[in-house]
């Protein structure tokens, strides 16, 4: 997956937890997710689902859905 470009995006912190905003929206989380927000926003290239740092797998997938439905990301073709 990819952030869909161009795409400006950064990461607050806000009241319990940080949130990346981009465009007019903003996908919150707590503090733990810090690291894995930063990755996702900084992010030039490509990356799979389980580079996405500090979090356990199930949290992993979870941010990423919450990012291609809100549409930060978008799933590359393995072809």
């Amino acid at each position: 997956m990819r952030k869909y470009q161009p795409l400006y995006s950064r990461v607050q912190a806000v009241a319990g937890g940080v949130a990346l905003r981009f465009a007019s929206l903003a996908v919150r989380a707590g503090a733990d997710h810090e690291a894995a927000m930063q990755f996702i926003s900084k992010s030039a290239e490509p990356f799979r689902v389980c580079d996405i740092p500090g979090l356990g797998a199930q949290e992993q997938i979870e941010l990423a859905r919450t990012l291609i439905v809100g549409g930060f990301l978008i799933l590359l073709s393995d072809n």
